[in-house]
């Protein structure tokens, strides 16, 4: 929250909270004393403290993590440790204003709200306190949060690093995505799914460090600077001129670079002066384009990926599904045209029938479309059986269109009949 969340918070009544910064002396005397309240509250949780980014000469707020998986009573919580503030973030997450010398306050707690900037009465005196963050995670996600969430977001650090090869890194762990799932969001008739064209890796961090080629020893013995991190992160083998280069910055990427410094000064002031033109670009073959390189780089990735965390089952499954599902999807993208004009129907009649021709159309040993009695699902759609070798066209589309031609009457009705029943 950087501190903040009670600047424009409300509440019936209360009074102004104030939560300015504070020293390394006292950041950690508050967190030594707030750790020790937590842990005897969640008596048989793990509780941890997210790491900050070193090198701080002060600190908005003091960011803990409670594992668990029993919603707890905020409310009770923040009586407990003696807080003036309490604002609910969410059902796992809460915000608390607590006292600066972690003695208890002793007005009543006050829930505050988001909302605009307070408009008590000035004549209210304010409650100058120290902000403390505690978010909620599934005991099996402590030590990927603690992993993910700390030194001023590692997450988006690592996050990028890899993206361009087919990896994610999110708050439950490393997934590896598919190129299929990339090149389907520039395909409007291509509706694959996160979760369909990704393969979850690992959430342990040691794990993960380990395929990334980064020292998990270094990591543990902590960063006393924010150099000796960024010269952490510069060892990932993964890392390159190509996989930093961002075309076109999303709201999530301005809002790290504007919000997170750690993020912004590693990719705009450190690898450029660090990294070195052509150092871990894999390959030097003048012949090969920009995209040829990281697809070629994403290929070797994909490969020890799988076998590193042994999910070479798991992917060609899922793999197989996706590739049936987009060749299912760029035959009824090439069907519509054809049905359009022959059907002169209404956009929604030309969906019903499209759904009827990836429901109920067989293809035959011969590749030739026929109907069938009972539909296919989505999935086991057998449409994409009568594109050609390039994926991109029919076999034979002339023989489509003269089927479509005398068949959409037919699988209009089936679609609708299916829909009834």
């Amino acid at each position: 929250m950087g501190g903040k969340a009670f600047e424009n918070a409300v509440s019936d009544g209360g009074r102004p909270i104030s939560t300015p910064r504070i020293s390394p002396g006292d950041y950690i005397r508050l967190r030594d004393t707030y750790l020790q309240l937590f842990q005897a509250y969640f008596a048989t949780s793990k509780v941890g403290v997210l790491k900050e980014a070193p090198g701080k000469t002060d600190y908005g707020d003091i960011d803990f993590v409670v594992a668990t998986e029993s919603q707890p009573d905020f409310y009770q919580l923040a009586v407990y440790v003696g807080a003036a503030g309490l604002i609910f973030e969410s059902p796992h997450m809460c915000s608390l204003a607590v006292n600066k010398d972690g003695t208890r306050f002793d007005d009543s707690l006050m829930v505050y709200k988001n909302g605009k900037k307070s408009m008590l009465p000035t004549s209210q005196s304010g409650i100058e306190s120290t902000q403390i963050d505690i978010e909620i995670v599934p005991p099996s996600l402590l030590e990927w949060h603690l992993f993910y969430a700390s030194y001023g977001d590692l997450g988006g650090l690592i996050g990028r690093i890899v993206t361009k090869l087919g990896f994610t890194l999110r708050n439950t762990g490393l997934f590896l995505r598919m190129k299929q799932l990339d090149d389907s969001k520039s395909h409007s008739y291509q509706n694959i799914s996160d979760q369909d064209g990704s393969v979850f890796l690992s959430n342990n961090p040691r794990h993960v460090m380990e395929f990334l080629g980064l020292s998990f020893d270094t990591y543990d013995s902590q960063f006393g600077t924010v150099d000796e991190l960024y010269k952490w992160l510069g060892t990932c083998p993964l890392l390159s001129t190509y996989t930093i280069q961002i075309q076109s910055r999303n709201s999530n990427e301005r809002h790290r670079e504007s919000k997170r410094s750690v993020y912004s000064n590693f990719f705009s002031t450190w690898l450029p002066i660090n990294l070195a033109p052509n150092k871990n670009d894999w390959h030097h073959d003048s012949n090969l384009s920009e995209e040829d390189v990281i697809n070629e780089r994403r290929a070797t990735a994909l490969k020890e990926a799988l076998v590193f965390f042994d999910k070479k089952g798991e992917y060609g499954t899922k793999h197989a599904l996706v590739e049936r599902k987009i060749d299912s999807m760029t035959a009824a993208f090439l069907a519509k045209p054809i049905v359009a004009q022959s059907s002169g129907k209404s956009d929604k009649s030309i969906r019903d029938i499209l759904k009827g021709f990836r429901r109920f159309t067989g293809v035959g040993d011969d590749f030739k479309p026929y109907i069938l009695a009972i539909p296919h699902s989505d999935d086991d759609s057998e449409v994409g059986m009568l594109l050609g070798p390039d994926k991109k066209h029919f076999e034979d589309p002339r023989g489509i269109e003269v089927w479509l031609k005398a068949n959409w009457e037919t699988l209009l009705s089936l679609e609708r009949l299916r829909i009834k029943t």
